[in-house]
């Protein structure tokens, strides 16, 4: 090889090398850039998500509050057709 080609061929791989740390410079930027724009967005994400678990909570909550009422609305009414029957069977006897 003579020594034109071989200097040739060496600023070329020197070219390359300054090139590829270059690159790869622009890409660890670029990656910690969407990285960082992907963390925000799961970040806004979770932070909504959780607002919407808190409201189906709530009404849930609430749900159950109106079931507990319910419930005690019919076993009072349960419990004074209760007294009624027992009544009407004194009664009879």
């Amino acid at each position: 090889m003579d020594a034109e080609l071989k200097a040739y061929l060496d600023s070329m791989r020197e070219e390359l090398m300054a090139h590829s740390g270059q690159l790869n410079q622009e890409t660890r930027r670029d990656l910690m850039t969407h990285a960082e724009q992907l963390n925000r967005e799961t970040g806004i994400l979770v932070e909504d998500l959780h607002t919407k678990i808190q409201l189906v909570a709530e009404g849930v909550s609430a749900a159950n509050e109106k079931l507990d009422r319910f419930r005690d609305e019919v076993q009072t009414q349960i419990d004074q057709l209760d007294r009624r029957v027992m009544r009407l069977e004194a009664k009879q006897r």
